[in-house]
């Protein structure tokens, strides 16, 4: 992901993950359980917090 914040954590499902961050990309290996998956990703800019959610539907093989 994308961010101008200095930390980025990732939400998978309820489950909160830091992300590793390189320059102003960051990056998380997360596993997607079959079905709808809820992935939000927070970050503070300036003071300010910043949230994007996103739900993608996974069907393995």
């Amino acid at each position: 992901m994308y961010s101008n914040g200095e930390h980025l954590t990732l939400i998978v499902n309820g489950e909160r993950l830091p992300a590793a961050r390189a320059g102003r990309l960051f990056t998380r290996e997360v596993r997607l359980r079959p079905g709808p998956n809820t992935i939000t990703a927070e970050t503070t800019i300036n003071g300010e917090p910043h949230v994007d959610t996103t739900r993608w539907a996974y069907a393995p093989g």
